[in-house]
Order: C-alpha cells, then sequence, then structure tokens
C-alpha cells in the first residue's frame, strides 16, 4: 500500500510541480505581454497627442497666413489707389489735334440739332477720339461725351464743362475709361 501510494503519489507530485512552473512562467508571459500592450497603448496616446499638438499648430499657422493675405490685400488695395493717383495725366501730356478739333467756341455753339463732333488726340503713342454732342436739355457751356461713368458701368459721365474738357479726358484716359482707338475697334 505504501508502494502504491508511491507509485501513484510520486507521478503526482511530479505533475503538481510541472504544473506549478507552468502556472508561474505563464503569469510572467502574461503579465510581459500586458506590459508591452501598456507601453504600446501610451506610445500611441503620445504619438496622437502629438499629431493634434501639431494640428493644432497647423490650425495656428492657417490662421496667421489667413490673417498675413487679408493684411496684404488691404496693402494691394492701398497700393492701387497709389498707382491712380501717380498715373494722373495732365491735359499737357497729351498731344491734342488742335487744328482739326473744334475750339471752346464752337462746342459752346453745338446745338441739339448740329452733327456730333469728334475731338482727336494722342497720348503714348496711342490715338484717342471723343465724340461730344448736345441735347436740347444741356445746359449752356457744357457738352455731352462718349466716357463711362466707370469701368464696370456702360453708363456715361455728365455733361460737363466745355472749359475742363481737356482736365476730364485726361482724368478718363488714367483710368482706362476712354480705350485707345485700335481697342475700340478690335471689341467690336
Amino acid at each position: 500500500s505504501t508502494r502504491n501510494l508511491l507509485i501513484v503519489g510520486i507521478p503526482l507530485i511530479l505533475m503538481l510541480g510541472l504544473l506549478t512552473i507552468f502556472v508561474v512562467s505563464n503569469r510572467r508571459k502574461v503579465k510581459e505581454v500586458a506590459e508591452k500592450q501598456a507601453e504600446q497603448k501610451t506610445a500611441q496616446i503620445t504619438r496622437d497627442e502629438a499629431v493634434d499638438d501639431r494640428f493644432d499648430g497647423l490650425d495656428e499657422e492657417v490662421k496667421s497666413i489667413r490673417l498675413i493675405a487679408e493684411g496684404t490685400r488691404d496693402d494691394l488695395g492701398d497700393f492701387k489707389e497709389d498707382v491712380k493717383v501717380m498715373q494722373k495725366i495732365h491735359p499737357g501730356d497729351i498731344a491734342w489735334d488742335d487744328d482739326t478739333n473744334a475750339s471752346a467756341d464752337e462746342l459752346k455753339a453745338l446745338t441739339a440739332d448740329s452733327d456730333d463732333v469728334h475731338w482727336s488726340f494722342g497720348y503714348l503713342g496711342q490715338r484717342y477720339s471723343v465724340k461730344l454732342w448736345r441735347e436740347a436739355d444741356t445746359a449752356a457751356g457744357l457738352v455731352h461725351a462718349d466716357i463711362f461713368r466707370n469701368l464696370d458701368s456702360q453708363q456715361l459721365i455728365d455733361p460737363m464743362s466745355t472749359k475742363r474738357l481737356k482736365t476730364r479726358i485726361a482724368d478718363a484716359i488714367a483710368d482706362g475709361r476712354i480705350k485707345p482707338l485700335a481697342v475700340a475697334i478690335a471689341a467690336e
């Protein structure tokens, strides 16, 4: 009976020992895997936070770039205004065809029944022509002209004084409201 006990007990003790070693070894592996997973999760969280921080930084950069672009656009508008002032054309800069153009007195004498008058002139190698006329309700000393009020409109300017005619024409050339003849013909 002791012998049977030894025959059954020794393998049983050996199995329990092996089982204990296996369980302890398995716990270590489970613990190592859990630690590695925790490290990977921490690393992933750190990477996600870094990406989020980078996106936040990019958002700030985009906002800064937008502010710079808005400032540049405003500066460009100011620059365009400065260029317009610098582009001012003086009537003396224009080569008026005084020998063929109607004089101020002839323009004042126009009536609603008169034929239209064309004033021709040159500026920087370009030829220009402006049609002038009077209507029945046009006040004395004023004439109508085929000069647009602004670049975006097809509305003509109000009647202008014959005394300021050359100055108003010079301003219209500077603003681009009168086109050179070659451009005007090509556009039609």
